[in-house]
């Protein structure tokens, strides 16, 4: 008995769609979750038409699933608040039809059209929170859940007073036009050796404060203050933000909430010595107990590379800190050399997720695989990080 066997030649009408999930949320009884689901459209033009961004809510105990949404067609980072709602960012139900891709020009018009704003679920009800001219690049919820510190796009001119007002569409199509005419400002940063990276440098970002039980919104800290990699203190009544001193020493300053100057930067808290962070940022986070501030790093000849390994300095701050590197280079893991970088998971930035067990658990990609590690979080030193998972 014999077998036919026939191929096909597979056009793109056969992956007309390719959906993925991630960016998973779960509310804190442990009852319902919330993920977004992005669905890739290879009939439509790239850059944005190509895609659909939805956010996904399930009740675990047999409940049906439904697609939260603000109307938009990017929608992203659901996280769930106490009280059960759902926090979400949406570039909204008003986005106008985008030009063809092509030109500088045609990318930043995009950009101003495709300002995603930030929203909230609660019970069927969908709510809008900003109104910002170029939209919200990332929110972080404060531990008490009293405030989100919101990250703002901004271009060169603009003030906080003409950042926060809705505009119409008549207004935001000549603020488009305006813009795009503008020059694309090209800075210079050394890459390695002699050698220099070009990159566009007339976006920058400032911190808002937005309060979730009043709905008012405050600008923290103006992009002319300079700040990397925002996040909250364990307390929730300080942000804390890295920057390089006149020495070239790593620092994280601290600035209290209370401070209503918005040009106004934060103070020293902690300096380290011997650490630069690498090309793909710090990542820093506290520890679980709050004992411990967590972050990635190089060592300063691996400077312009992605971060190998992960340290701590203790929670209280301080001078002139030497960091405990929880990472041993010279260990192998799992028999293999971690001659390897910390891998860069979704698009919160962080790549490592300290736990109540008192270890931190990060990713790393070793031999075309990727690997999950834990590593305890102390003050002894060097560790030989255990492995957990493979896949």
């Amino acid at each position: 008995m014999g077998t036919d066997t026939q191929k096909k030649r597979l056009n793109a009408e056969d992956f007309y769609q390719i959906s993925c999930i991630g960016e998973l949320s779960a509310d804190r009884s442990g009852t319902q979750i919330a993920w977004r689901e992005t669905c890739w459209d290879t009939e439509k033009p790239l850059p944005r038409q190509d895609f659909v961004q939805r956010i996904h809510r399930k009740e675990l105990a047999g409940g049906t699933e439904e697609i939260i949404t603000a109307g938009g067609t990017s929608e992203s980072r659901p996280l769930f608040l106490a009280d059960g709602s759902i926090l979400f960012l949406s570039d909204g139900p008003d986005t106008p039809a985008l030009p063809e891709p092509g030109t500088m020009e045609q990318r930043r018009v995009n950009e101003l059209f495709l300002a995603p704003q930030l929203y909230r679920w609660y019970r069927g009800h969908v709510t809008k929170l900003t109104h910002f001219l170029h939209g919200v690049e990332e929110y972080q919820v404060s531990p008490d859940e009293r405030y989100t510190l919101l990250n703002v796009w901004n271009y060169a001119g603009d003030t906080p007073d003409n950042l926060v007002r809705e505009r119409t569409e008549r207004e935001r199509r000549q603020l488009a036009a305006q813009y795009a005419a503008r020059p694309v400002v090209i800075d210079k940063i050394p890459f390695v050796g002699d050698r220099e990276l070009g990159y566009s440098s007339d976006r920058t970002q400032s911190l808002w404060l937005l309060d979730l039980q009043t709905g008012a919104v405050r600008c923290f800290l103006h992009a002319d203050c300079g700040f990397d990699e925002p996040i909250w203190t364990p307390d929730g009544n300080a942000i804390l933000y890295s920057d390089t001193d006149e020495n070239g020493s790593l620092c994280f300053l601290r600035k209290e909430i209370t401070d209503t100057d918005c040009r106004q930067g934060g103070k020293v808290w902690a300096s380290v010595q011997g650490i630069q962070a690498g090309f793909d940022g710090l990542y820093p986070c506290f520890s679980a107990d709050g004992a411990w501030l967590l972050f990635a790093g190089n060592l300063p000849e691996d400077e312009y590379n992605m971060p190998k390994l992960l340290y701590a300095i203790p929670a209280s701050g301080g001078e002139h800190l030497e960091p405990v590197c929880l990472i041993d280079p010279a260990k192998t893991m799992d028999g293999i050399m971690p001659d390897t970088f910390l891998w860069t998971m979704g698009d919160t930035g962080r790549d490592f997720v300290p736990a109540e067990d008192g270890c931190c658990y990060f990713t790393s990609a070793l031999q075309g695989s990727l690997h999950l590690f834990r590593v305890p979080i102390n003050g002894t030193g060097m560790a030989e990080p255990e492995p957990v998972w493979a896949g």
